[in-house]
Formats: C-alpha cells, structure tokens, sequence
C-alpha cells in the first residue's frame, strides 16, 4: 500500500489522489461519460470497483475491475451487494467473482458479465 508522511494512505486519502482522478477520468473517458447500467450521461458519473483485492491501491486496478456508473446505478449496485452479502455471508471479493465467473464462462468479459448480472438482480428487485 502506498504510504504517506503519517503512515499507510487511507482511502479517503487514496480517492483525493491525483493518481486515482486521473484514473478515475481514464475509466469515464473509455465509457464516453455516460453509466455503463443505465447509459445516462445527464448525471454524477462514479468509477465502482467491481471487487476489491488485498493489498492494491485504488488506482492500480485493471480497466476491466472497474466501471462506470452514474450515482443512482452506483448506489444500487453498492446496495445489491451488501444486501446479497448478508444473505450469503461471503466477502465481496469472493461474492462477486462467484457472480462473474458464472457469466465469465460464457464467454463475457468481467465487465459484461458484472452489468449482466446488476441489471438482472435490479429488474428482479422491481418485480
């Protein structure tokens, strides 16, 4: 983990980066600023990590650990995924390569697979 004069960067530290706003842009910048869910892009647009993994730096993620949300989607997804953690009382990390290695092996990419199955789990949550 990176460290800082005091110690260790928390992450409110690491999101105030430079480092992460340039990345975060890179991330907006490939999606065409718009949320790759629901496609608005008359919205706050979030970089969501689709998992996190020990010991890495928010902004040392591949492109295909992270996707553009806007706010709403972004809330939504961090909803589903508390709410299906406490259902199955697995970490994130676990959780969600469970979610998109299910889809993965049919031929998606981590991130097709990750918006397959939050708009799959928000339409299951309307109905």
């Amino acid at each position: 983990m990176e460290e800082v004069s005091g110690g260790i960067m928390t992450y409110s530290e690491q999101i105030k980066h430079p480092k992460w706003q340039k990345r975060r842009l890179q991330i907006m910048e490939k999606a065409g600023f718009r949320c790759e869910n629901c496609g608005t892009d008359e919205v706050t647009l979030n970089v969501h990590h689709i998992l996190y993994r020990d010991g890495y730096i928010i902004w040392e993620y591949a492109d295909e650990d992270l996707v553009c949300l806007c706010e709403d989607c972004h809330g939504i997804a961090h909803e589903i995924i508390k709410n299906e953690q406490a259902d199955t009382s697995t970490d994130s990390e676990e959780y969600l390569k469970h979610i998109y290695d299910v889809l993965w092996n049919h031929g998606e990419s981590r991130i097709s697979a990750y918006m397959v199955w939050l708009k799959k789990t928000i339409i299951e949550m309307e109905g």
